[in-house]
């Protein structure tokens, strides 16, 4: 079983095994629950799909218009058929 040391900071660092199966990225936000006064659960926080508005906006690229697509399928196909 995994296990962690509490810092004298009050820092835990998630062991490596534990942050591949949950895919645990740096950034990442856990909550903690306490369960029964006795058990501790973490988890991770989930996000409100509005804070994703945006999120590739950077990107700045337009998007193919019908004809650019038909052209590039036409293309395609005529390469597929030498």
């Amino acid at each position: 079983m995994p296990m962690a040391t509490l810092t004298s900071k009050g820092q835990v660092t998630i062991p490596k095994s534990i942050r591949e199966q949950f895919n645990f990225q740096p950034g990442d936000r856990l909550e903690f629950f306490v369960e029964d006064g006795v058990r501790m659960v973490v988890q991770p926080v989930t996000k409100d799909i509005s804070e994703l508005k945006g999120i590739l906006s950077h990107l700045n690229k337009p998007m193919a218009t019908d004809a650019q697509i038909d052209t590039a399928i036409g293309k395609q196909i005529s390469e597929d058929n030498l």
